[in-house]
């Protein structure tokens, strides 16, 4: 077996004993990175550069060869954010010559070995002192929960429940956004196979032992829940925490430790915090209860820190259930395809970039009952540096209708995608006609894979049916098996030119929250469908490509939005300010296709989902209040907007509350429909409602109607400064005169309008790409100009997406240069003009 990281049997990835040897250099005790219960950790390089844990197990009585290959089966699936990632195993029987009764024999060794993630944040005991933890107290938080979540992964994440009997400080390592993983558990469930059990062999560590082990051998789930309850007591009050509260009253030990983590914190710790402190110090105080009866199950551990979570985001309007790390894995439970696609090649991750919100509104307002528009724009900041890497499934239609130039106009836009590509990110294929099969699983884009990556692309063959429906799930398939996905953009780039086949439908494959980029190529394809597939996506966007003119444009200008994301799973709250009796009322809000969710508990607070927002790219959303009618003169508060996206690692950045005020005036306030903007912003949108009812008017054959719609659109923007809405208003006349034109190309052309308008976002509409730029942003625009060359000339250069990086930095410096020149060329002059 060749053993590379991406080479897999089904289910597990095996190693040999001479390749870790290998990459641990002979297993040098320089490579050593630490010593567990069951054997030594060593550091291993592979060839890429990656690194890698390494640990050799040392012989341990009563753990047979069986035992440890059908346990390893079921750790393989151990998968949890809070639990070290078991990536492979080795197991070997090898002849080695040992000395006997002064002669050499050989003997068989069986060399066994696990190979896990490696974290560079090294462990828990690293942080303790006698001292209370010095990390700051959201990290603090973030680690005692973890811990918990992943213990509770383990007792209850499986039908047989995992026990780690040691666990303890030492065993808990930190990544480098200091997310605690549990590790060095694989093996103590071999010891353990019933819900309780009394075992010969002692083991754990002393210290972080239940009385009920120590005196009776015996071993439950509340093992380890005694084990959590000293880990957090150290973290609480520091190592000798534990032995600290088994002295002193209960009470008196709780306002100890509270008193001492407010001192330290001083003004930043709010009541929230303080009651968090409390509740941390008080589950853990339950933990360690010598009846173990008495003790929490992990269950009710997590529970209770879920209430601090959940009463953090009824205070600041989140929605953290929508929010938290996606699980592709649930999507698939119930598929019926028996191959894994979890050879997903590794992958280094990186935190995405930041947005900026403004709020634009009347600064006025009577004293009276009135109604006010507020106008909140969140945009994608202007640098793709350290952009998170891309997971990227292109599922390409190869049925026999693609024969000829269409096929060969894929290629091209397939080969254009390969060369943008970066080595953060990774690129699988799916192919569909009758069937769909994965040519490759997600490939990290090297310079390696490269030439791979564009012969299988050459090879495409078009025949057969086309069941997109089978495409679409197997490129689901593709990242729901993925073993890297915490900080990663995802997107799948579907392309299809007819008609799905009979007994199949596409929309009815769940999709979570991974945009689907839909592409109708021709006039033939089933652009109801593909509209509809994009539509149910989180942020998927349906696209239109006319025979000869369109795929690598369209391409292009899906990938220059997924290889600059600002912001992952973006959400923006709104809620309506209260004072006292007085309360706004928000009466609408303009989210085009966005979800909006009104909370449960507040009425008046909703929350909009927007999923990736890109560098430069805006959304808009108009907020329509109802104001109380008010006494006197005062400024008042009327809106509260906060917004929050993912980091990686998929860990969140939640901005402040934002508070919006107006002036409650008893002077005349002029009657004006809002901010120049917000008009601007409210005839955009009566036009895009124009466009989606002349698109129906068309379908139901009242070409006549359609037109007339499309023109009072017209008139209505004709005043606008931004032209591009009247030319994309006059192409739909235009592919409105006729039936064959609409059926053509105006209906597809009308459907990618609508999804533009309704994402806020580019879509490729036709042959009028380069013209209707309408949501474009300046890296689709860069990219508009490179895909028109290479679709012209296939063997031209294609710079890379780091390539345009660097030159957006060595463009911002020389900016900034000249900004700098300029202004000591004023301060000079101004010296002249002084003297």
């Amino acid at each position: 077996m060749e053993n590379k990281l991406e080479n897999t049997s089904e289910t597990t990835k095996e190693f040999t004993y001479q390749f870790l040897e290998r990459i641990t250099d002979d297993f040098s005790k320089e490579r050593i990175v630490g010593r567990g219960g069951f054997g030594i950790v060593y550091k291993g390089v592979l060839d890429n550069g990656e690194h890698v844990a390494v640990k050799k197990l040392i012989y341990q009585p009563g753990l047979g060869d069986d035992q440890f290959k059908n346990e390893l089966v079921n750790l393989i699936g151990v998968q949890h954010q809070n639990i070290v990632q078991l990536i492979g195993y080795c197991y070997e029987t090898r002849k080695k010559l040992f000395p006997y009764n002064g002669n050499f024999v050989f003997a068989e060794c069986v060399e066994r070995a696990l190979c896990l993630e490696y974290l560079q944040g090294g462990s828990l005991d690293d942080h303790l002192s006698d001292e209370p933890c010095s990390l700051e107290w959201s990290i603090t938080y973030g680690i005692v929960k973890g811990i918990c979540e992943g213990l509770k992964h383990l007792h209850t994440g499986s039908t047989n429940p995992i026990y780690h009997l040691d666990l303890k400080p030492a065993n808990i390592l930190l990544d480098e956004d200091m997310i605690p993983k549990i590790g060095d558990f694989g093996l103590s469930r071999l010891l353990v196979s019933t819900q309780t059990c009394v075992t010969q062999t002692f083991i754990g560590t002393r210290g972080y032992m239940p009385p009920e082990y120590i005196d009776k051998q015996e071993i439950t789930p509340k093992f380890d829940v005694f084990s959590l309850g000293v880990i957090i007591l150290q973290i609480m009050a520091g190592r000798s925490g534990h032995s600290e509260s088994a002295h002193i009253p209960s009470g008196e030990f709780i306002e100890f430790v509270h008193e001492n983590w407010r001192k330290r914190l001083q003004a930043t710790m709010s009541a929230d915090i303080s009651q968090e402190v409390k509740i941390c110090i008080e589950i853990a105080l339950k933990c360690v209860e010598s009846d173990r009866l008495k003790r929490p199950t992990i269950n009710q551990i997590v529970d209770e820190l879920d209430k601090i979570d959940n009463a953090k985001s009824s205070s600041t309007g989140q929605v953290t259930g929508s929010r938290k790390k996606r699980d592709f894995n649930k999507l698939y439970k119930s598929s019926d395809s028996t191959v894994g696609f979890n050879d997903d090649e590794p992958i280094t991750i990186a935190p995405p970039n930041s947005v900026q919100l403004v709020m634009k509104n009347n600064k006025e307002a009577p004293l009276e009952e009135n109604d006010q528009k507020v106008m909140l724009e969140l945009t994608g900041d202007d640098s793709s540096v350290d952009r998170p890497g891309l997971d990227l499934v292109a599922v390409l239609d190869v049925s026999g209708s693609m024969t000829g130039h269409k096929i060969q106009e894929m290629k091209t836009a397939m080969q254009f995608v390969v060369r943008k590509l970066c080595p953060i990110d990774r690129l699988s294929i799916v192919i569909f006609n009758s069937d769909a099969t994965r040519m490759c699983p997600l490939r990290r884009v090297t310079k390696a894979s490269h030439g791979e990556l564009q012969e299988m692309v050459d090879s495409l063959m078009a025949r057969g049916g086309t069941n997109m429906e089978a495409g679409l799930k197997t490129g689901m398939k593709v990242l729901t098996d993925r073993k890297v996905s915490d900080g990663r953009v995802v997107g799948i780039m579907l392309l299809s030119d007819g008609q799905q086949n009979s007994r199949t439908d596409a929309a009815r494959v769940p999709v979570g929250n991974v945009p689907v980029y839909t592409f109708s190529f021709g006039k033939d394809a089933d652009s109801y469908l593909l509209n509809t597939v994009a539509a149910k996506s989180m942020g998927g966007m349906f696209s239109f490509a006319r025979d000869g003119d369109g795929v690598t444009i369209a391409f292009s200008q899906c990938l220059a939005g997924l290889l600059t994301v600002a912001a992952q799973d973006l959400y923006l709250t709104v809620t309506a300010s209260r004072v006292g009796d007085e309360s706004t009322t928000i009466k609408k809000i303009t989210t085009g296709s966005y979800l909006q969710t009104q909370h449960s508990d507040d009425p008046g607070s909703m929350t909009i989902a927007f999923g990736h927002l890109y560098n430069k790219e805006v959304r808009k959303v108009i907020v329509y209040l109802s104001l109380p009618a008010v006494e006197s003169e005062r400024s008042a508060d009327i809106l509260k907007v906060t917004y929050s996206y993912n980091r990686s690692s998929g860990r969140e950045f939640v901005a402040p509350p934002a508070t919006l005020t107006v002036l409650r005036t008893g002077v005349a306030v002029p009657e004006v429909a809002g901010p120049v903007e917000v008009r601007a912003e409210e005839f955009r949108l009566q036009a895009a409602e124009m466009i989606k009812e002349a698109r129906m008017l068309a379908d139901a054959m009242k070409l006549v109607d359609a037109r007339y719609k499309l023109m009072v659109a017209l008139d209505l923007v004709a005043d606008q400064s931004n032209p591009l809405l009247p030319a994309e208003l006059q192409e739909l006349l235009h592919l409105m005169d006729s039936q064959e034109l609409y059926h053509g190309h105006g209906r597809a052309y009308a459907l990618a309008s609508e999804t533009s308008h309704d994402r806020q976002r580019f879509a490729a509409r036709g042959g009028d790409a380069g013209t209707i730029r309408i949501f474009a942003t300046p890296r689709m625009d860069k990219y508009l100009k490179q895909a028109k060359m290479f679709q012209s000339d296939p063997a031209s250069p294609v710079t890379s997406a780091d390539d345009d990086v660097k030159e957006e930095i060595a463009l911002t410096i020389n900016l900034r240069l000249c900004s700098h020149c300029n202004e000591e060329e004023m301060r000079r002059l101004s010296l002249d003009t002084e003297s």
